[in-house]
């Protein structure tokens, strides 16, 4: 079930199910390591990448710590809502802390967990779909 992305080429994404939500949370979180692999040449990896990027909108070479709009925009393209995006995106892909992005978007962090889950959720059946935008 664990995604291993250090290091090269990995099989196990070859082997991987989209429809776990475990192993979503899992590429979410190693997107960067992805990216990084892909940029080395790992096909399996860019494809991997890709799906996550079209059904998400998230793209870490888009993030400007200074000028979030651009990415924070990103959720127009993707399947999530604006808070599931947001809770997504700065959580599990970028390593912000719940109780962070609870106080900046003022709601409870229950609600940052509920907006991930249902958001990881929505991307499993999005990308065992199809889905292109």
């Amino acid at each position: 079930m664990a995604v291993k992305l250090r290091g090269g080429g990995d099989s196990s994404l070859l082997n991987m199910s989209y429809s776990n939500p475990n192993i979503i949370k899992s590429l979410l979180k190693n997107m960067g390591g992805m990216e990084a692999m892909s940029l080395k040449g790992d096909r399996v990896a860019t494809c991997v990448l890709a799906d996550l990027q079209a059904v998400t909108g998230i793209n870490i070479s888009k993030y400007d710590r200074k000028n979030r709009k651009v990415f924070d925009a990103g959720w127009k393209a993707g399947v999530l809502t604006y808070l599931q995006y947001m809770c997504v995106a700065y959580v599990l892909v970028l390593g912000y802390n719940r109780a962070e992005l609870a106080f900046i978007l003022g709601v409870q962090m229950s609600t940052i967990h509920r907006h991930i889950d249902n958001g990881v959720k929505k991307i499993c059946i999005a990308l065992e779909s199809g889905w292109r935008g």
